[in-house]
């Protein structure tokens, strides 16, 4: 093991930690204090010599350098060590590391230098992110002090905000960094800076679908009394047992969806599409998340049966309700929520197919746009129960039996 790089790197940590690059003051003036044994037992070790006489003699290298001062005990060990700031620029010769200082001036300037295209998304991350170098803190959502990941993820920010139909994430990949993997090592970050400023409905597990980035092919999926035209055909949608499910790619190809019943039905999960029963509605599965081709698709329903109604399926928590909003907003659609009222939140908890609300559920149930779910949300917030839609086949089982 190299000692002399593992003392030094402990100390450019502490160093960093407290900021001391930003000037001495306090008590950070007389330095930083190192204790050998207890970075490496092996110090103490009398069955260890060898680990004995290695660390003393990268501690005397360090001590004749100037950079730690201290001396033995009777045992010839160093029990403790006082480190000069004033030799950082020692430290970081020796180690090859660069100064965090610097660093991060780079990134104040990568993030200055960014055209987000007036993207309102962008804005909000790269005005939060100098901030906090302002603050002399370390970007978030796993950036760090990383700077050559904050380069790829501006790079792929950027590229992706201007995805204007649904891409393979490897192909995106390839496209940007010219290595199919490569999106991989920053996909998290992506996900979290997208989930932060992109919406609050969004989820991790849906937020790059929503943005047109995709693993696999996606899917739309139809059931009950509707037609679908294109290229001269029509599909009867009702004479199909189950539905149709039609790739995201064959939307743009639709000519006109005449919804033949009283009323189309979207639905947050695929379980509760199955389940559905159709009773003289049409009734459509988005494939979990709202991308542009499938507000488009909604929109043209809409201008193309103005006399029918349209409802939204989804989960009696926040998020199913935020995700009603967002459709409503996205599509200007004026989408009545179905079966995710009081009376039904009460009939569940009844047969004890309820969860019990999380920490993230209490901080956004009283969020504005929620308003007009409050006396829903307040009566979860009071029982500490929210409900997912499969809980209505449940109860139906639960009925049966």
């Amino acid at each position: 093991m190299n000692y002399i790089s593992a003392i030094l790197e402990k100390f450019i940590d502490d160093y960093e930690r407290r900021g001391l690059f930003q000037g001495f003051g306090g008590k950070n003036r007389q330095g930083i204090f190192l204790y050998p044994e207890k970075i490496f037992p092996e110090y103490s070790d009398f069955y260890n010599e060898d680990a004995y006489l290695e660390i003393n003699e990268a501690l005397e290298f360090l001590r004749q350098q100037g950079i730690v001062h201290g001396n033995k005990d009777s045992r010839g060990q160093y029990q403790r060590l006082r480190f000069d700031p004033a030799m950082i620029d020692r430290c970081y010769k020796l180690t090859g590391r660069v100064p965090l200082e610097k660093t991060r001036r780079s990134m104040k300037a990568l993030l200055c230098a960014w055209n987000t295209e007036r993207c309102e998304l962008l804005e909000q991350f790269r005005a939060a992110q100098l901030q906090r170098l302002q603050q002399n803190k370390s970007l978030e959502h796993g950036i760090g002090d990383d700077l050559q990941k904050l380069q790829d993820v501006t790079l792929a920010l950027s590229a992706l905000m201007q995805l204007r139909s649904e891409t393979y994430i490897r192909n995106f990949s390839k496209a940007v960094f010219a290595d199919s993997k490569h999106f991989q090592k920053i996909r998290g970050c992506i996900e979290a800076i997208l989930c932060a400023y992109g919406g609050q409905e969004l989820t991790r597990k849906t937020v790059l679908s929503t943005f047109n980035l995709v693993n696999n092919p996606t899917y739309v999926m139809f059931k009950g009394y509707m037609h679908i035209h294109f290229h001269g055909q029509t599909l009867h949608v009702e004479d199909i047992p189950g539905g149709i499910a039609l790739p995201s790619t064959a939307l743009p190809a639709i000519e006109q969806v005449s919804v033949e019943g009283t009323s189309l039905v979207t639905v947050e999960n695929l379980t509760t599409y199955h389940d559905e029963q159709v009773k003289q509605n049409a009734i459509v599965y988005l494939g979990g998340f709202h991308n542009a081709i499938r507000t488009d698709l909604l929109k043209h329903i809409y201008t193309k049966n103005p006399k029918i109604s349209f409802f939204h399926k989804g989960d009696i928590d926040v998020y199913g309700f935020l995700i009603l909003e967002n459709l409503k907003s996205k599509t200007r659609i004026p989408f009545q929520p179905l079966e995710m009222d009081l009376e039904t939140l009460k009939q569940y908890e009844a047969h004890r197919l309820v969860q019990p609300l999380s920490t993230a559920d209490r901080k956004m149930l009283h969020l504005p746009q929620l308003a007009p779910y409050q006396e829903v949300l307040t009566y979860m917030e009071q029982h500490n129960c929210k409900a997912e839609q499969e809980s209505q086949q449940a109860l139906l089982l639960m009925l049966d039996s």
